[in-house]
């Protein structure tokens, strides 16, 4: 089963030009999208971040570096359910 939900962007994981995965919040903590985003979402990301990221931390909860997103932006991702949920980046939500 998956449900489409819009989640706040906390962060960015991999470089600014390319990130590889997001960080969202979800019910107070801290989650990766999965799988990988592909080479269009990535770019569509980082242009519509550039200039907004902040500094680069070690998330030891998550196991990565994350670069920190300065302004607040809303991202749809599809949670899938299953014995670990995963959440697949849709697209970002500049409206919100």
């Amino acid at each position: 089963m998956a449900d489409t939900v819009d989640l706040p962007l906390v962060g960015v994981v991999g470089p600014a030009t390319r990130p590889r995965h997001l960080v969202v919040r979800q019910g107070g903590r801290l989650r990766l999208t999965s799988p990988q985003l592909t080479g269009p979402q990535a770019r569509s990301v980082a242009d519509a971040l550039a200039g907004r990221l902040g500094g680069a931390h070690r998330d030891d909860d998550l196991g990565v570096t994350v670069r920190d997103v300065a302004v607040g932006l809303v991202v749809e991702v599809r949670a899938v359910s299953g014995r670990h949920q995963v959440l697949r980046f849709t697209r970002l939500r500049p409206d919100l």
